[in-house]
């Protein structure tokens, strides 16, 4: 819901923005608020909206900033009080769940004045270069910082360059080889790029180190379903489920297999316990009342 929040607030910046380009003098420091957050300068352009003589302009513009950049803004503020690697770690975690936010792959059809896919696009773009730049700094006041090397691995696969995430979690490895959490990383994109067995066994050392660990099961019962044993896939689904009851992916998987196999029965318990765990899930609720409404009709 968040994330649709922030995309109708996009829409509105962008709107907003239109409606000044008709406003002559009084909309310049609104258009310098604007190019400054579209070149990723938040502080600056909250001094700029600062600077506004309306008032009703000025507090919606900062406003606006701060729902939409505020922790960006509060890790800014605090690399100024202790530029540590912790701080500029946090900055380039703020910038990355910025960016996990922005809606991607949406439909939009493009106009001449508003191409939102290609702002959107854009926006994504400079928030994960923002922040791989503060992973730079944090990496170089802490060469072993094991957040932001991870964190750097999974922008990487973010934009869709899984060589050079591997090359990173491959890295980390070889002086810190005891987080599973690099392991299932490193396993899943390896089997991914056709290392089907380097991929596999990772992972089952991960599982094997941090048998808690619900997401290491949950790759590992997708590396299996994905090589054919579907019983041992399932078995790690479960045990996902059993670590992790709100994995809401771990009971489609479970639901998925029994379908191919036509046992709606058993998917229907499944669901049913998927919705039990997770009563917030819209999807899941919709997906179990078609499921049992079949069902029903069967019998």
């Amino acid at each position: 819901m968040k994330k649709y929040s922030l995309y109708v607030m996009l829409i509105g910046m962008m709107l907003c923005n239109l409606t000044a380009c008709t406003t002559g003098k009084k909309s310049g420091p609104l258009q310098k608020g604007r190019r400054l957050e579209e070149d990723g300068d938040y502080t600056a352009a909250l001094r700029n909206y600062r600077g506004i003589n309306d008032e009703e302009f000025r507090q919606i513009s900062s406003n606006n900033l701060y729902y939409l950049y505020g922790d960006i803004l509060e890790a800014m503020a605090a690399i100024k009080d202790e530029p540590s690697s912790e701080q500029y770690y946090q900055l380039a975690q703020a910038y990355y769940a910025k960016a996990e936010m922005i809606p991607e792959g949406t439909e939009i059809a493009p106009n001449a004045e508003l191409d939102l896919h290609a702002y959107f696009a854009h926006q994504r773009e400079q928030l994960q270069t923002n922040a791989m730049k503060a992973l730079d700094k944090a990496t170089e006041l802490q060469p072993d910082n094991d957040e932001a090397l991870l964190l750097e691995g999974m922008i990487y696969e973010a934009k869709d360059e899984p060589e050079k995430a591997i090359t990173v979690y491959e890295e980390v490895l070889q002086f810190n080889p005891e987080n599973p959490e690099f392991f299932v990383r490193l396993g899943r994109l390896l089997h991914e790029q056709g290392q089907f067995e380097i991929g596999r066994k990772l992972v089952e050392q991960a599982v094997a180190d941090a048998p808690d660990n619900a997401e290491a099961h949950f790759t590992l019962g997708n590396i299996y379903g994905e090589q054919g044993s579907e019983h041992l896939a399932i078995e790690e689904f479960h045990q996902t489920i059993c670590l992790d009851p709100h994995h809401i992916e771990a009971y489609y998987s479970i639901a998925r297999s029994f379908l191919a196999q036509n046992n709606l029965i058993d998917t229907e318990r499944v669901m049913r316990l998927g919705v039990s765990n997770n009563p917030d899930s819209l999807q899941m609720g919709l997906f179990y009342n078609s499921l049992k409404l079949a069902l029903d009709r069967q019998e």
